[in-house]
């Protein structure tokens, strides 16, 4: 626990919104809702939209000016694996001094969004971007495989079993499809490894507070 956690645990402070200075962070996002994935990209997504976006926070150095942070919104593209998994939209450069009023704000937009957290559904999150990326790919592939694909993606089966259909997958591919194996893990996992606890919670607690001021 940092030390103003601390402070707002020990005075029973539950609803102050602290933003976090850090060197990187990551969210994962979800909305079946393409009015909200437009008015966030500023893109048309009346067609086949992702299934989930990364939030990214990062923190740049600068040794002779002031720092800033760079904000930016990555989803997977469909049949990606034929150039780029993902496409990254930038959503803002950000000066130090305007950071948190800034992620306070962003908070405001996310609102509608659906922020995943347990980190058995971060991880199926992730497998789900990485299919939706590589959908024809595994269109032309045997049984076997479509199979376990099929399985993992089942939501009616338990969160350990499509997890361990998840895990099986990879270990099989890496015999004969090192490419992509390397793609799961650097491209896609590669982008949900700064997973921001921080700022998931910041988002929940101002989309409960816009509810409430809508009701």
């Amino acid at each position: 626990m940092r030390l103003f956690e601390e402070y707002l645990h020990r005075h029973n402070l539950h609803d102050v919104h602290v933003v976090h200075h850090c060197s990187a962070a990551s969210l994962v996002l979800n909305t079946r809702e393409s009015d909200l994935w437009s008015a966030l990209l500023n893109k048309d997504f009346s067609g086949l939209m992702p299934p989930y976006a990364v939030l990214n926070v990062r923190w740049e150095h600068n040794d002779h000016h002031p720092g800033h942070y760079e904000i930016n919104i990555s989803y997977p593209i469909h049949d990606g694996y034929k150039a780029n998994l993902f496409c990254t939209s930038s959503i803002a450069s950000i000066k130090w001094h305007e950071y948190e009023s800034y992620i306070l704000a962003l908070c405001d937009r996310l609102n509608g969004f659906e922020v995943v957290r347990d980190h058995r559904l971060i991880s199926l999150a992730a497998w789900e971007m990485f299919v939706y990326s590589y959908d024809n790919w595994f269109l032309n592939q045997g049984g076997d495989i479509k199979y376990l694909l099929f399985e993992s993606l089942d939501k009616e089966n338990s969160f350990e079993k499509r997890l361990g259909c998840c895990h099986e997958l990879i270990k099989k591919l890496s015999m004969t499809h090192n490419s992509v194996v390397r793609a799961w893990k650097f491209d896609v996992c590669g982008k949900i490894n700064n997973h921001a606890d921080w700022l998931a919670n910041l988002i929940e607690q101002k989309c409960q507070k816009n509810i409430l001021l809508l009701k």
